[in-house]
């Protein structure tokens, strides 16, 4: 259940989509970054924004996120689960980083929070 490159690819997407104000999103799930080709198709869209949901039992820190902004060359909105998901503990954590791999508001691990952010703080 944890081996998604063998089972799944990211198919004909990313794609861009408009979000509320912000045109110009762009969605990668999980293990889409394993796959180069993902982040080649990202890197010709150039999204204003991408949402990254995610679903990982070890908690991730800010210097692995920042990796991910850097190579989609664009800023990420990370959320992580908190909870059991096949029978695996998953440690949250949420992340806004910039393109640049600064990370510019974060969560704690390990804990449910709802983080809030300004869209502004990006520039779009």
């Amino acid at each position: 259940h944890r081996d998604e490159p063998s089972f799944f690819n990211p198919g004909n997407g990313p794609e861009l989509f408009d979000f509320m104000n912000v045109q110009n999103v762009s969605c990668i799930i999980c293990a889409d970054t394993f796959s180069e080709k993902c982040f080649k198709d990202l890197n010709e869209l150039k999204p204003a924004l991408i949402f990254y949901p995610n679903n990982r039992e070890i908690a991730r820190g800010g210097d692995y996120w920042s990796g991910i902004a850097k190579k989609a060359n664009a800023p990420i909105l990370v959320t992580n689960r908190v909870g059991t998901s096949w029978g695996e503990k998953c440690e949250g954590g949420c992340f806004v980083v910039s393109k640049n791999g600064e990370i510019l508001a974060a969560t704690k691990m390990q804990e449910e929070e709802i983080l809030i952010f300004d869209l502004k703080e990006l520039g779009i």
